[in-house]
């Protein structure tokens, strides 16, 4: 005899999950040691050009200001493939036998610079010689397009960014000479794998990136002094408790808007999103800041006396500490 079916409550597992995952944890809302991170990397080139990350934003996510605009459901869940990515990565590592670490930190005093690497590899079984590993998942024809495959004009290459961090690996880890960057893709799982190395540039160096077909790119502007140079731009202000003028444009008019989308793929339909008001910027920096409202937002008085007296004047963050300077962390 079938069991009558008793309807439980409407409310939905997934939205249910979703709430879950969006809501901030007990670890994430604990106060870190302030830092910079390499995922706020930037440097400016010889034509002046910002490449990288905003500095005001470095600054909002060293003092923990509380994101006004934080990742959604999906990109959480995002997130979360991505982890599971690594991990399958790491597991294969293992069993393989070319794992030999993972989550290596490093610190660099000068910038007060945090950062951790993915994993730390033999090339081959039985190598003398140790590379490190940084594993970035995707999505998407652009990703893969500009990453991963590449058109019929251009040649794949990394992001920006993702050269400037496995730079600051390199030179920060006297171990490793050779870094491999390697993009799966989420959904389709393409795959592209990338040597990057330094070469030696007078006092500084800059990274050269070994592609598909062993194209070879030299990144001659992307020089470590220069991006170093920001991070200590970025720590300037903070000691002096001033707020960076914002490196991009949070809002735009409506020829700034129709400029920069005649520069860009996928432009035109971006504008017709900015012409209809559901966005504010073209700017991808800018729009995807989980601080983009409070930067909006910001008077002019509040600006100048920032962080001391943060909006309503009631938050004062944790004060950079040049003790931190004499710490030697691995």
């Amino acid at each position: 005899m079938r069991r009558k079916h008793n309807r439980t409550d409407s409310l939905s597992v997934l939205s249910q999950i979703d709430q879950f995952i969006v809501k901030p944890t007990s670890k994430a809302l604990e106060r870190r040691e302030p830092h910079m991170y390499p995922t706020s990397a930037s440097f400016i080139d010889s034509t002046g050009k910002i490449n990288g990350k905003c500095l005001r934003q470095a600054v909002f996510s060293y003092y923990g200001i509380p994101e006004t605009n934080p990742p959604d459901a999906q990109a959480q869940y995002t997130f979360a493939l991505g982890n599971a990515i690594e991990g399958l990565v790491g597991d294969w590592l293992k069993q393989m036998g070319l794992f030999v670490a993972h989550h290596v930190k490093f610190y660099r005093p000068d910038c007060n610079l945090s950062g951790e690497i993915d994993f730390v590899i033999y090339p081959y079984r039985k190598a003398d010689t140790l590379i490190g590993l940084e594993c970035k998942s995707f999505y998407g024809n652009y990703t893969k397009s500009s990453c991963v495959t590449g058109t019929k004009t251009t040649t794949a290459q990394p992001k920006i960014e993702h050269i400037m961090q496995v730079a600051m690996y390199l030179d920060n880890i006297s171990m490793l000479e050779e870094f491999r960057l390697i993009y799966i893709g989420r959904d389709t799982f393409d795959r592209q794998e990338y040597t990057i190395y330094l070469q030696e540039n007078g006092e500084s160096a800059y990274p050269v990136v070994v592609g598909p077909g062993a194209i070879t790119t030299e990144y001659k502007e992307m020089t470590m002094d220069r991006i170093y140079s920001r991070y200590q731009q970025a720590m300037d202000h903070i000691r002096a408790n001033k707020l960076p003028a914002v490196d991009y444009k949070p809002e735009m008019s409506l020829v700034e808007a129709t400029q920069a989308a005649s520069e860009m793929p996928g432009g035109k339909s971006k504008l017709e999103k900015f012409k209809d008001g559901e966005i504010l910027t073209l700017d991808w920096q800018c729009r995807y800041c989980n601080h983009r409202s409070l930067c909006r937002g910001l008077s002019r008085d509040v600006i100048e006396k920032f962080p001391v007296r943060y909006a309503a004047g009631e938050f004062k963050p944790k004060q950079y500490d040049a003790s931190m300077a004499d710490r030697n962390k691995p």
